[in-house]
């Protein structure tokens, strides 16, 4: 859970421009095999959720999570947990 968290911006950030490219790229090579629009709906959305959460993983690990420590070394920002001395972030 905690981890579905810590990437939880990028899903944000990421989901319009998936979700648009599952369903302009898939709708059509599915649609023949879902005639129905109730499944393939579902079907796309299932696609899009996995899709967008794989891709937002994946920005995560490569540019976010680098970014943070590069940024945090740069300026000696200590980590903050939860419970824990705000000033102690600070470094003061």
């Amino acid at each position: 859970m905690r981890l579905g968290g810590e990437f939880s911006y990028s899903i944000y950030l990421l989901h319009p421009f998936v979700i648009g490219l599952a369903t302009t790229r898939l709708a059509a090579p599915v649609e023949h095999l879902l005639p129905d629009a109730g499944p393939r709906f579902g079907a796309m959305l299932a696609i899009a959720v996995a899709a967008t959460v794989a891709v937002a993983a994946l920005t995560f690990f490569a540019i976010e999570a680098p970014a943070r420590k590069a940024i945090r070394a740069r300026f000696g920002i200590r980590r903050q947990w939860a419970g824990s001395d705000a000033s102690a972030v600070a470094g003061t």
